[in-house]
């Protein structure tokens, strides 16, 4: 071979080389796709995942979210920090560890959510408890991202990953589902399954390009409060966007539902007729009080939501009629216009977790006398009762049924009842009206 041949060749395998180096390079997260994938899975000790981050990523979020009932008690951010300053490699490992004390007689029952990324000394913290989170849950199952999955799972900058998800069990009567982490990565789709446990407690990952004050930024408000902001409609007589506000709020999707609008006069007012009786009459109609709530707020000139489910025939009624307009959710808001909760992204996740969840435990837990004894109530007026029961139906002359809380000695309460106790001021010689 002569010179200029070796010149050629040597440049050719120059060429090659940096083109090698460069694949090298790509493959090695600097420069190609931010991936990510579990590399030792739940019930082996800690949970790993590797992630492979290119150069534009800056920072990195973990946020948490608490659900009971399918409503949300509970928002927050855990951290938000730069890679750089936090010393934590964009090629690295992000490891996850659950410690769990079972509730003890004395009402002790702990579980605690704790991460290390790769480069930090110590892992970060967050503690739950039975008392943080308000209810005495028996049991849990758990599922994480990308469970039982070895592949690389493509990151979208700033995408909600959902890292974990517990399902917890409230009373011996619940079935526990094991739902997949990656069902909570979708916001509407989320709210199809919240409700299917009595509580899910969720931890988010972001990694993103933006610093770490306009990250912290981004989720000063939970991203379902965003959803719901975005998707608030100025009028009623727009169907199409009713149904979807509908689907956001999770309104019970499982059950069969159509939607009908009042809109030729006033009031206005949006309807939605069930298909089926619900299991659970008290909770589901408690729930639906305050979707219509969460309607009356998002949909601009919508003056009344009604809710109907048929009954068993038997009950000689055809079927349960309950409503909600402004002038009722502005009690039940303590005297705020619920309108004055859509004025921003801000005001309205203040109105899904510092107001909503406690409409009606304060009001019981206000008039309950506690310490008259096990199992026995007391009225403001110092009465003692021995129950404290829940009608539910339509007051003699009626057009709407209604919830009714009552303490009493008696075994069942008649709405005939209920009216004499209204007409006396709310007590009788049989009952005393909490709400």
């Amino acid at each position: 071979m002569n010179g200029i041949g070796r010149v050629f060749q040597a440049a050719a395998l120059g060429i090659a080389a940096g083109i090698l180096i460069i694949v090298i390079c790509l493959g090695n997260g600097q420069g190609g796709e931010p991936q990510i994938r579990c590399v030792k899975q739940p019930g082996k000790g800690d949970i790993e995942y590797e992630y492979r981050l290119d150069g534009k990523m800056e920072s990195f979020l973990i946020y948490k979210e608490y659900y009971q009932a399918g409503e949300l008690l509970e928002y927050g951010v855990l951290r938000a920090e730069d890679f750089k300053e936090a010393g934590v490699k964009k090629d690295g490992t992000l490891t996850l560890r659950v410690e769990r004390n079972s509730q003890t007689m004395d009402g002790e029952w702990n579980i605690n959510f704790l991460n290390q990324f790769e480069g930090e000394e110590d892992f970060s913290r967050d503690a739950n408890s039975w008392e943080s989170l308000g209810y005495g849950y028996l049991g849990m199952m758990e599922s994480y991202f990308l469970e039982n999955q070895s592949q690389w799972y493509k990151v979208k900058e700033g995408e909600n990953i959902a890292l974990a998800a517990w399902h917890l069990m409230g009373s011996s009567e619940s079935q526990l589902r094991k739902i997949p982490c990656q069902e909570f990565m979708d916001e509407r789709t989320k709210q199809e399954v919240i409700g299917q446990n009595d509580g899910e407690l969720l931890y988010y990952l972001v990694f993103s390009e933006k610093n770490t004050d306009e990250l912290k930024s981004d989720y000063e408000v939970s991203p379902y409060a965003k959803m719901l902001f975005e998707a608030a409609n100025p009028y009623i007589g727009d169907a199409p966007a009713d149904g979807k506000l509908v689907e956001a709020l999770g309104i019970f999707p499982e059950m069969g539902r159509t939607m009908e609008l009042e809109t030729k006069k006033e009031p206005y007012t949006l309807k939605l007729h069930f298909e089926d009786e619900p299991s659970r009459e008290l909770g589901f109609n408690e729930q639906m009080e305050k979707k219509a709530i969460l309607l009356l707020c998002l949909i601009e000139n919508v003056d009344r939501i009604e809710w109907t489910y048929p009954l068993d025939s038997t009950q000689g009624q055809p079927e349960r009629r309950f409503f909600c307009d402004r002038e009722k959710a502005k009690e039940l808001l303590g005297g705020k216009d619920v309108k004055s909760y859509a004025e921003s992204e801000a005001s309205l996740q203040k109105l899904l977790t510092d107001v909503l969840p406690y409409i009606y435990s304060e009001g019981v837990m206000n008039v309950i006398g506690l310490g008259v004894g096990e199992g026995r109530y007391a009225s403001p007026e110092g009465q003692i009762y021995e129950k404290l029961l829940y009608f539910i139906g339509r007051l003699p002359g009626e057009e709407y049924d209604r919830v009714f809380r009552v303490l009493t000695d008696e075994e069942k309460v008649t709405a005939e009842d209920v009216a004499e106790a209204i007409s006396q001021g709310g007590a009788s010689k049989k009952l005393y009206l909490v709400q």
